[in-house]
This record gives C-alpha cells, structure tokens and sequence, in this order.
C-alpha cells in the first residue's frame, strides 16, 4: 500500500559546474599542451574498464589525442604496462586523486564512461554539466542519461571497435561534438540539486 517516487539522482551544482573557470596552463601541467584529450573519472579497477578505452585509441585513426585519468586505485601499474604494450605510453596520463575534477573536464574533448556497471553516475552528471559530449557503455544508469546519436554515443562494454568508431568520429566533426555539448548542458538541469531537493521535500512533507 506504499507509493513509489522516481528522483533524478542525488544531484549536482549545475550552476557552480558552468560558471568554474579552466585555466588553460592546466593543459601544460597535467600534459597534454594543445593536444585534445580524452577525459575518464573513476577509480582504477576492474569494474571502471579503462582498458577498453586503451584497446579503442590503439585501434583509431587519430593518434594525436592523450588519454587522460583521475582516479585511484589497483590497476595503476596494469594500465601503465597495457598502454607500453600498445604503444600508447606517452599517451596515457594517470593523475591520480584531484581535488580540480571539473576545472579538467572543462578542458577535455571528450568524456569516457566505458564502465560495466554503474548507477545514476556523478561523474558522468558532472561531465554532461561542462558541456562535454560523451561516448559511454550501454548499461544501466548511463542509459538514462545518454541517448545514443542524441548526446553521445553508447556501446556495449567490451566492443572496442565501436568505441574506436565513436571517437574518432567526434574527433573529426566538430558540429557532432557542438550538437552533443549542447545537448547535455540542457539535459544536466535535470539533475540540478537544487530540483532534486525540492522533491525530496515534497516527498517527506507528504509524512
């Protein structure tokens, strides 16, 4: 005899997300100078599916793009030695924890969620917030905020010639990448914290 409310996550500052300034010397600092990069933010571990990402740049077409990461965790060493094997080892840039998340995202190209599992991710929010376009797993949780061809591209997991595809195609079409930027900063509103408070308040003023 319960009722059931549907929420649009735990929220986001969508607000403080687009009005954060880049500074552009971060380019110089994290390693990337002019070059585009792509932006991963998770930790390192098995479920996150970086490697994917690495198989997909062996495979691409462009070969002036970093791969850039923030996040902790056991497959420092194993992503290091997979992008050696690959080639990519200047390519690749584990930074580790930051605490300057969005001020990079707002310098990225792109934004990876190449995960095999997630829920309402914040990361991914954040990501749509900056503007940027995204190339994502098709699971749970990244379906609900990307619509294939709409505001990125989705693809199963493991599929790193999709992935491949994906992001050489955006890399290549500055209008595709304008449309899906444009797409997500509208979309994020969505998940702005202050609309989810407020139906958080309208739920609890109901008891």
């Amino acid at each position: 005899n319960g009722e059931v409310y549907k929420i649009p996550g735990v929220g986001i500052d969508v607000t403080g997300i687009q009005t954060t300034d880049a500074d552009e010397h971060l380019r110089e600092s994290i390693g990337v100078g002019k070059y585009p990069f792509i932006l991963s933010v998770g930790e390192l571990n098995v479920n996150k599916n970086h490697e994917v990402i690495l198989n997909a740049m062996y495979k691409m077409h462009n070969k002036k793009v970093y791969y850039v990461i923030c996040g902790q965790g056991n497959k420092f060493n194993e992503l290091k030695e997979k992008a050696k094997i690959l080639g990519l080892k200047n390519r690749l840039i584990l930074l580790g924890y930051r605490d300057d998340v969005i001020e990079i995202m707002h310098l990225a190209t792109i934004f990876v969620h190449p995960s095999f599992r997630e829920g309402l991710s914040v990361a991914l929010m954040q990501a749509m917030a900056t503007g940027l376009p995204v190339v994502a797993s098709k699971i749970r949780g990244n379906v609900d905020l990307i619509k294939d061809g709409e505001n990125g591209f989705l693809l199963p997991p493991n599929d790193s010639d999709g992935f491949a595809i994906a992001l050489d195609k955006l890399l290549d079409n500055k209008e595709l990448r304008e449309k899906f930027s444009h797409e997500n900063i509208v979309k994020s509103k969505k998940y702005d914290e202050h609309r989810v408070n407020k139906y958080m308040k309208e739920i609890y003023g109901d008891f």
